[in-house]
């Protein structure tokens, strides 16, 4: 229960396997998910296990882009 209402975006630190991934963005309103290559690289992904979405990101203004 969230006893102090507000609108800023949580950001916090998380060890996920052997990486230390900083400032990740925890944020209801977000339209979608944003990785840094970096981080992604560090996590030992590859361009291969990329698939493509049919998804609209919505601007900040609420318009589809």
């Amino acid at each position: 229960m969230v006893q102090h209402p507000y609108n800023d975006a949580l950001i916090v630190t998380l060890k996920i396997g052997e990486c230390q991934v900083r400032r990740i963005l925890i944020d209801q309103g977000s339209s979608c998910e944003i990785m840094y290559v970096r981080c992604y690289k560090e996590f030992g992904l590859h361009r291969d296990d990329l698939e493509q979405s049919n998804s609209s990101m919505v601007e900040f203004n609420g318009m589809p882009t």
